[in-house]
């Protein structure tokens, strides 16, 4: 049965379809019968497709081709001629070993000229045919123009967007008069010609030009008015999406009729074409409203009206008066500019949040000041108004609001970065201030009230960032003490040192700019550092600080300033917040810890401080498309001691932090074991649990045999099943024994490095050098080779962040040589590449031993490796090369050679032992001979008589060597005391 309202649409749709065709022509034509339906491709170009003779799963080969590219020639498969006609272009992949429209791109890179175009060519009988051309650019902003029969498509550049965006361009009713298509993605049309505007393609589809009949978009309009008749159990968001695309179809149905538009135009067609597409879309979009009972993070988190949460590089507080928790945030929908302000949301439960609106409203204009009914209230009597327009206008920065509740002014408050151009610079961010608003309600009106630079570096710092530009503040987050006392953090001096400053009572200012004691800011600056603020490792370039307190302790999140790409996260902790803070460590594990799961931090949630309960915050950013960056937060796990862990889960709700508390182990574990080996681990370990009780419990270690196969820390995980299976941490540290020369390329003496060494000295042999060049004439007779190597990281970072690269042209080899004496050995690389976000895995390289090729297109990537092998040295020297077979330079982090394991304990007594087992085979003058020197030596070594052990070592191998040539010992006899003397030798030297 269909319902009246149903059947009153249907009615009005045909009344208006009716009057439509008395009043105009239409005469809509269907495709020929040889190309079947609308929906039929001619042509599916994929443009750089690595596998032409596959279609990606979710693409249609077209009817005229066999294959998804080619170069201009006649198809084996159809007998039509078509493809790729300019031949100086080159091919990039998006995804290795995918086949979609996506994945790879075709881009231009033959000489500078303004008529410089990637052209194809298609075999296509007369007639009228649509266009799609799709676009994802990789790399930085460009424009195209879209040339086809001679035609600007485009009509002038297009952008076709940057750093991933896609985009399509559609045209519609080309006319295609003389058998072929020409068609042309050409550079710009006057910019400054470089390869950073060469043009480039993903792919493109050609199908017949078929005229849509007016009578598709009235049946569209009605079946998306029936879906949003109330009652509907859509969300609100995802109604009003579908009732926006339903009144711009019906605006159109009133221009075509008022107007007498020709629907056969190539203008009009567009037009219903792409609002028949809009309204489909919309419908494709309604989405039932559902509660949300877990945090999944990196997905579209969307508010109660089904709205994606605009709360970028954002903050949360929990006003214990209204029993809600706020999420103030920067508002993206207009991308990175305009600015809208700052957005608030509230939840009861932090899964579910309503929107408030905007708590601080970015201002257009001076005009707003006396027309718009909320700014002219909030500001009236203000006499600062161009300087408020100049601070949150929205075309200037407003990034990082933080809000905290002042119980003494009983007002809530908020401080964010605010940026723009300043008085000696039109750069966006050349301002760099801290800027404050006040409200007597949470979700606002916030009144913006001024901006200010923060503290300085001391006169006689020892580094200073950017001393022409003291104060600087950008990324920056609030604290509040248990006593209340307020701190701002930020990030200072060009974004390379963070700062912690001490707010005033009224949490409007920095205390360090009042030490006269006035409302009113000091005429000069002078606060004391150590007393009023603190800098947090100076020249260390980190940004995006996240503060919180647990256990009396303070702990610190912060990035790495990479922009908008994810980087290595970084914690520190101190006992006082003005003391020291502990050396920094990365607080993620598992895959993508080295990006922090493509996250920046932004903010901490302490949801039950006392029992250990937060969460970590962070900001998944879309750089090519800000206004649809998402949200990562993830449960914060406490390890032994000060330890805080960051892993990875696709979904989790509030109950998993019940086992995210401190567990402290008490019992005394393995903290190093020898390579190829398991630890020996307990099954009952004694604890201090969560509220400091100190027990007995039982635990199942997680262990597995691979992970202590490769030199370095492994971490071994445990689960207590007496403490709600609350998983421990355990790092125990894999080392092989016999280790001769370990090198941290580059030289930092990072702690990781001197850890592991301190269990070689036994046998390493450059205890007193981390890295040097290789030199032999003067002594250094290992070390890297050449002038054209750069060092990278310091003795703040780790093993692998630390490194030694290629500089840019100069060649391909990254080289270190070794002289060894003969024998087997295995030589471990430490390998990582810091820079991935940016190289993607295109960093690959062969690792050669000695100029053979061990390791065949090695890939780099955010994980921290080790690869290597087993080499025979026969010549007394070992090359080790790591040798690009891509763009981007090779590198090395560190390097470990491990002798033969005979050759541990080697000394003068095992030599005599080894003597007394060939004696039989010997003439008594010879043996008496080799005994003496044997027994002089062992009376210099038990001396450590360095000196005269090496110089009678010496001579013991030419009385050896003397007896060897006259065939007095055997070959075997001579070749084991040779290598334990030359072992005893390079221990000694």
């Amino acid at each position: 049965m269909v319902t009246n309202k149903k059947m009153c649409l249907l009615v009005t749709a045909m009344m208006l379809f009716s009057g439509l065709i008395m009043n105009m022509p239409i005469t809509a034509k269907a495709a020929d019968n040889d190309l079947r339906k609308v929906e039929d491709v001619l042509y599916f170009v994929n443009a750089g497709d690595p596998t032409p003779e596959k279609v990606g799963e979710d693409d249609q080969l077209g009817i005229y081709q066999s294959q998804t590219e080619q170069m201009y020639g006649t198809d084996e498969g159809t007998g039509k001629k078509w493809g790729l006609v300019t031949e100086t272009t080159a091919t990039s992949n998006f995804d290795e070993g995918k086949s979609d429209k996506y994945s790879s791109l075709r881009y231009y890179n033959g000489p500078q000229s303004r008529d410089k175009a990637i052209e194809y060519k298609f075999e296509l009988p007369e007639g009228n045919y649509d266009l799609t051309l799709g676009f994802k650019n990789k790399w930085s902003g460009r424009n195209v123009n879209i040339i086809a029969e001679g035609e600007n498509l485009s009509n002038g550049d297009y952008d076709i967007g940057e750093y991933g965006a896609e985009k399509e361009f559609n045209y519609r009713q080309l006319l295609v008069k003389d058998g072929e298509l020409t068609l042309k993605i050409q550079g710009p049309e006057s910019a400054e010609l470089t390869n950073h505007n060469d043009p480039l393609v993903n792919y493109i589809f050609i199908k017949e030009s078929v005229l849509i009949p007016l009578s598709d978009l009235i049946a569209k309009i009605v079946d998306a008015r029936e879906k949003v008749e109330e009652p509907n159990p859509y969300t609100n968001y995802s109604v009003q999406q579908l009732q926006a695309a339903i009144d711009q179809g019906a605006k159109l149905l009133d221009s075509i009729t008022n107007e007498r538009l020709d629907v056969e135009s190539r203008a009009v067609q567009e037009d219903i074409y792409t609002t028949i597409h809009d309204v489909d879309t919309a419908i494709g979009g309604l989405e039932l409203y559902k509660e949300n009972e877990s945090f999944k993070p990196g997905q579209t988190w969307k508010d109660t009206d089904g709205k994606p949460i605009q709360s970028h590089g954002s903050g949360i507080m929990y006003d214990e008066q209204m029993e809600t928790y706020y999420w103030y945030g920067e508002d993206k929908t207009h991308g990175y500019l305009p600015a809208r302000g700052v957005r608030v949301y509230s939840s009861k439960d932090l899964y579910n949040w309503e929107d408030e609106g905007l708590a601080l409203t970015a201002i257009e204009s001076m005009d707003q000041f006396a027309d718009d009914p909320l700014i002219s209230k909030l500001y009236t009597g203000r006499d600062d108004k161009e300087a408020i327009l100049n601070d949150i206008g929205t075309d200037r920065v407003i990034e990082r609001p933080k809000v905290i509740y002042n119980e003494k002014t009983k007002k809530y408050v908020m401080w964010m970065h605010i940026d723009g151009p300043s008085e000696t610079s039109d750069a966006m961010y050349a301002k760099a201030h801290a800027g404050y608003a006040l409200s007597d309600s949470p979700a606002g009106p916030f009144v913006y009230q001024e901006s200010n630079r923060m503290d300085r570096a001391p006169e006689d710092a020892d580094y200073n960032g950017q001393p022409d530009q003291p104060g600087m503040a950008r990324d920056m987050t609030l604290f509040k003490d248990d006593d209340g006392t307020a701190y701002l953090i930020y990030s200072s001096e060009e974004n390379m040192t963070i700062y912690i400053s001490k707010l005033n009572d009224s949490y409007t200012d920095v205390v360090g700019w009042h030490k006269e004691g006035k409302e009113e800011r000091d005429s000069t600056y002078k606060a004391v550092h150590g007393e009023d603020y603190i800098r947090v490792f100076p020249g260390a370039q980190r940004e995006a600080p996240a503060l919180f307190k647990y256990q009396e302790k303070y702990y610190m999140i912060t990035s790495g300033a990479t922009g908008w790409d994810p980087n290595p996260a970084r914690y520190t902790v101190a006992d006082d917040i003005f003391g020291e803070w502990k050396p920094m460590r990365n607080p993620a594990v598992g895959e993508k810890a080295s990006t922090t799961f493509d996250s920046q931090s932004t903010h901490v949630i302490p949801v039950d401080p006392e029992n250990g309960e937060f969460i970590y915050m962070g900001d998944r950013w879309k750089k090519e498309d800000l206004a649809n960056s998402s949200y990562v937060w993830l449960p914060i796990e406490f390890g032994q001691e000060d330890e805080m862990i960051l892993r990875w889960y696709d979904e989790w709700d509030l109950s998993i932090l019940d086992k995210m508390g401190r567990v402290t182990i008490n019992s005394k574990l393995p903290e190093k074991v020898t390579l190829g080996k398991t630890p020996d681990l307990p099954d009952v370990i004694n604890v201090t649990n969560t509220e400091g009780k100190q027990m007995d419990t039982s635990v199942i270690w997680e262990i597995n045999d691979e992970d202590f196969s490769q030199p370095g820390m492994m971490t071994v995980e445990g689960k207590l099943p007496e403490l709600a299976d609350k998983v421990v941490r355990i790092e125990i540290l894999v080392l092989p024994n016999n280790v001769e020369y370990f090198v941290h390329a580059g030289g930092a003496e990072t702690r990781d490095y001197k850890l592991w060494a301190s269990y070689m000295p036994e046998t390493l042999l450059n205890k007193d050098r981390i890295d040097q060049q290789y030199d032999p004439e003067n002594g250094q007779n290992w070390g890297y080779v050449g002038d054209r190597t750069s060092p990278s990281g310091s003795e703040d970072g780790d093993l692998f962040s630390a490194l030694r690269y290629l500089t840019p042209n100069s060649g391909t080899d990254l080289t270190y040589k070794f002289n060894l004496d003969n024998g087997e050995y295995t030589v471990y690389l430490g390998l990582y590449d810091p820079w991935y976000s940016s190289t993607r895995g295109s960093r690959k390289v062969d690792i050669l031993f000695n100029e053979e090729v061990h390791t065949k297109d090695y890939v780099f990537t955010d994980a921290y490796d080790v690869a290597g092998g087993d080499v025979e040295i026969a010549d007394n020297l070992l090359d080790v090369t790591i040798r690009k077979t891509n763009t981007p330079d090779p590198q090395i982090s560190w390097i470990m050679i491990v002798g033969d394991e005979q050759k541990q304990d080697v000394n003068v007594s095992k030599m005599l032992e080894t003597l007394m087992e060939y004696k039989a085979d010997l003439q008594d003058s010879v043996y008496h001979s080799l005994q003496v020197h044997l027994t002089a030596l062992q009376h210099y070594e038990r001396q450590e008589e360095a000196e005269k052990t090496v110089k009678h070592m010496n001579s013991f191998i030419e009385l050896l060597e003397h007896q060897k040539e006259k065939g007095l010992v055997s070959d075997d006899m001579f070749k084991v005391l040779k290598r334990d003397a030359q072992i005893l030798i390079a221990h000694w030297q």
